[in-house]
This record gives C-alpha cells, sequence and structure tokens, in this order.
C-alpha cells in the first residue's frame, strides 16, 4: 500500500534527475564537457576568428587619406610619381604649378607606398609644357634681383692697337640671388661705339681706345651689345679735354709770372697726393678732377702747356672756381678700378670674388632696388638661381620669371591666393631692362589646363568642370 511517505521520496528522486540531466547531459554520457568552459571557450574563437578577419580586410583594401579623392597631391614614395586627384581619379602631374592653379583654394600633399595608389583609377596627365615645375615661395620673390650678362671680361689688348667695333656677345637675363657689387668701371666696345659704365651712369668715349687706354690702363674691357649698355642712364659723353682760347696771356701771376690760358698748377699735399688746376680765361683756376686731368691730357694743346707747381702758401694770392671742366665725368676713374673687397660689398652675405685683376673676373649688370649697377658673377654660364614677378606693361598683369625661364602669369589674383604672394608687389623695371625679358615659355592659366590641342574644354578632368554651367 503506498503511503504519504512513499509518495514524497518519489518525487524527490524525480527532481534530482532532472537537475542531473541539465547539469551533466545525457546520463551516462561519457564525452559531455565539464561545467562552464565549453561557453568561454566558444566567446574566444569567436573573437579570434572576427580579429583575423578585420586585419585580412584591411591588408586587401589599403587605406586613403582623408579628402584624398578631390585637389590632393599623392606622391608614390618608391619613384617620387606625383598624382593630382581630382574626383576621384590620378592625373600624373607634371608640373606642380598645375594643382595650384585648378585648386586655388589650396592642395594637400602625401606621401604614400605604391601599392595603396595601384588600384586608384588613373586620368590623363596635368601640366603645362614649358611651365616651371614648381613655384617660389613668397620669401623668395620678396627682394628680387635682375642681372644681365654679356661675357666675361676680356684680357688687355696691345695698347695702340684700335678696336671699336666691338661683336654681338651673347647677352642673357636671368632672377639671380644677390650678389656682390663690382665698385669698378668697365670700358664696353659695342657695334655703336665704346662706352665707359662708371658710377651708375654710360659714358659715350669719343676717343679712340688705344689713347683712352694709355691714359686709364687698368680699366677692364668688355664687349657686349649696345643693349646691355642702355640699361644705364647715359651721362657726359668723355672727350680729350678742349681748351678754345689756349695760349692767350691772362696776366701776371704771384709765384707764376705772366701766365696763359690752359696753362697747369698743381699743389702738393703733405700726404704726397697733388690738385690739379687750369688756368682760364680771366685768370681764374678751375680744378681738374683726376679724370678730366688725363683727358686734358689728350687733348691738341696738352704738349704745349706749362706746368707750374706751387706751395700750398701761394693760395691766398690766387683766385679759384669751385667748379671746373670736368664736372659730369666720374671724378677718378683711377680709384674705380680696384675691386670691392668682402667688406666693401654691398651684399655681406654674396660670395667673395676670387679674381681681382682685369682679364679673370666676370662683370655683369644687375637691377635691384630701382637702380643698376655692376656686380660680380661667377665665371661660368651658369647664375646664382632666384626669382622675380615682374609687373606687366597692363593693369594687374605680370610675368614670373624663375632663373632665365619666364612664363606669362593670366590670373595673378588666382595665383596669389594659391601660391601665397598676396604682400608680395610686382617689380617694375625701366624698359632697357624690360628688352631684354626671353621670350615666354609658357601661360599660366586654369584654362591653358582645360583647353585640348584642338582648343576644345576638357571634360576628363574633374576640376576643369565643377564651376562650369
Amino acid at each position: 500500500m503506498v503511503n504519504a511517505r512513499t509518495i514524497m521520496s518519489s518525487r524527490r528522486f524525480r527532481r534530482r534527475s532532472m537537475a542531473g540531466a541539465l547539469w551533466w547531459g545525457m546520463p551516462a554520457h561519457e564525452e559531455a564537457p565539464r561545467p562552464g568552459l565549453a561557453g568561454l571557450a566558444g566567446a574566444l574563437g569567436l573573437a579570434l576568428v572576427a580579429a583575423a578577419g578585420t586585419g585580412a580586410a584591411r591588408a586587401i583594401s589599403p587605406q586613403l587619406p582623408d579628402g584624398w579623392e578631390d585637389g590632393a597631391v599623392l606622391i608614390a614614395a618608391e619613384s617620387g610619381a606625383r598624382y593630382l586627384s581630382s574626383g576621384g581619379i590620378l592625373h600624373p602631374l607634371t608640373t606642380l604649378a598645375g594643382a595650384y592653379l585648378l585648386y586655388p583654394e589650396g592642395v594637400a600633399t602625401h606621401v604614400l607606398p605604391a601599392a595603396r595608389l595601384a588600384d586608384v583609377p588613373r586620368g590623363a596627365p596635368v601640366g603645362i609644357p614649358g611651365a616651371p615645375d614648381s613655384l617660389p615661395n613668397a620669401a623668395e620673390l620678396r627682394d628680387p634681383w635682375l642681372v644681365a650678362c654679356p661675357a666675361t671680361v676680356t684680357d688687355s689688348r696691345e695698347a695702340n692697337r684700335e678696336n671699336t667695333q666691338g661683336t654681338a656677345a651673347p647677352l642673357s637675363l636671368a632672377a639671380s640671388a644677390p650678389l656682390p657689387e663690382f665698385g669698378g668701371a668697365v670700358l664696353v666696345r659695342t657695334t655703336s661705339g665704346l662706352w665707359l659704365i662708371a658710377a651708375g651712369q654710360r659714358y659715350r668715349v669719343d676717343i679712340p681706345e688705344a689713347a683712352f687706354r694709355s691714359e686709364f690702363p687698368d680699366v677692364p674691357v668688355l664687349e657686349a651689345p649696345p643693349a646691355w649698355v642702355e640699361l644705364w642712364a647715359e651721362g657726359r659723353a668723355l672727350t680729350p679735354l678742349s681748351v678754345p682760347t689756349a695760349g692767350e696771356p691772362v696776366g701776371y701771376f704771384p709765384g707764376i709770372g705772366e701766365a696763359r690760358v690752359g696753362d697747369l698748377v698743381v699743389f702738393g699735399g703733405s700726404d704726397g697726393t697733388r690738385t690739379w688746376f687750369q688756368i682760364s680765361s680771366g685768370g681764374v683756376l678751375e680744378p681738374l678732377s683726376p679724370t678730366a686731368f688725363h683727358l686734358y691730357r689728350l687733348s691738341e694743346h696738352s704738349a704745349r702747356a706749362r706746368v707750374y707747381a706751387l706751395d700750398p702758401a701761394a693760395r691766398a694770392h690766387l683766385t679759384f672756381r669751385e667748379t671746373g671742366p670736368g664736372d659730369g665725368w666720374p671724378a677718378d676713374l683711377g680709384a674705380l678700378t680696384a675691386p670691392v673687397s668682402e667688406h666693401d660689398s654691398a651684399i655681406a652675405s654674396g660670395p667673395t670674388p676670387v679674381a681681382t685683376q682685369p682679364g679673370t673676373a666676370r662683370v655683369c649688370a644687375a637691377f635691384h632696388a630701382g637702380r643698376s649697377f655692376l656686380v660680380y658673377a661667377p665665371d661660368s654660364p651658369l647664375l646664382p638661381s632666384g626669382a622675380a614677378l615682374v609687373a606687366g606693361t597692363d593693369a594687374g598683369s605680370a610675368t614670373l620669371l624663375q632663373g632665365s625661364t619666364l612664363v606669362d602669369i593670366a590670373d595673378l589674383d588666382q595665383l596669389r591666393r594659391a601660391a601665397n604672394w598676396e604682400n608680395i608687389t610686382p617689380l617694375e623695371i625701366p624698359p632697357a631692362w624690360r628688352a631684354l625679358l626671353p621670350e615666354p615659355a609658357a601661360v599660366l592659366s586654369g584654362d591653358a589646363l582645360c583647353t585640348g590641342p584642338g582648343g576644345t574644354a576638357r571634360t576628363d578632368i574633374a576640376a576643369c568642370t565643377r564651376n562650369r554651367p
């Protein structure tokens, strides 16, 4: 007979059996996992598989910088190949200036492994034939120098040989780095005659070359086209110093006696220097600068002139004129023949000239800070490179001179924004310097980039169509 005690015992047995089945698995199953480890192992396995999958995806699809699709310059690290991105397409970039013209708001530059660029679509090359590869920065344009070199200084020729015909020596104009100033004078043979460049001016030499060089033997000589000497303002022509009334008596002079027009008076200084005067009409003594004295020696009457050496005390009894017949000429060509030293150079940071004797130095013309002057240049065809933004003849126009390469700029305001030239004022140059500018090698403009060979608008570059209807 089943009693209540038997029923309660049976219920407890069934509860234990059900709990054991849930905890241990099927009853009597020998491969049941140990409690708690199965869930943990499964979770770790899933995490490792997910991490491996993410890494593999990244290796297969390399990441590119944010915003690379438009207006970025991407450079392959291994080869240096450059591309301009436009509309998600990479265009081989032949001139870096083209990127600034298409994206005046600015471009970002990224250097990446070539593998990251391998699967990006390629487009047509972007560039302007003849244009410079890159643009100078504002610092390079802030203090421009122009230099024109006709030839090297020639060796001295025989004193009795005349050669005023000259040659059409090659002439090149370039933007240059600063060069040391040449403080001397040069005698220039041209097809238009003989010229002297000194003290910031040009002087026609109406004297046979041999005669001139007999009085000024230390002045170096070079040959140049007439356009080179026209870079300086013209001064008074150098001629033998004539005295129309030479030989006429002017009366009695203390310490001299009966004097004549055209005679010379010299006073010696305590330092060994001598000061020359010419007796003019009326018995007045006119000062002769060293240059005027040498040109006096080339006059016809110089051989007949008398020379009186007087003591400085005699000055009190003589009448002098403040100006003399040499006004308008360089005062002392002899003092201008010595090259400037490193300390005397106007450009302290410039190279020190190696050559100090005529025949070995190279002398060029320079334009800087509104004036033309002579400079030393390296004795080779190559000049230290520089850049200049030159004002055009039309309002708002300009040209860019990098070294000896000239390019026209169609839209100066746009290029100023793109290249950060806002504070650069184009250089104004005299007409003589402008005449030496080379022919433009190209035109820097967005239209030049976006126009095909047949004059049609290019639609294969996204940047060319983004602002067009």
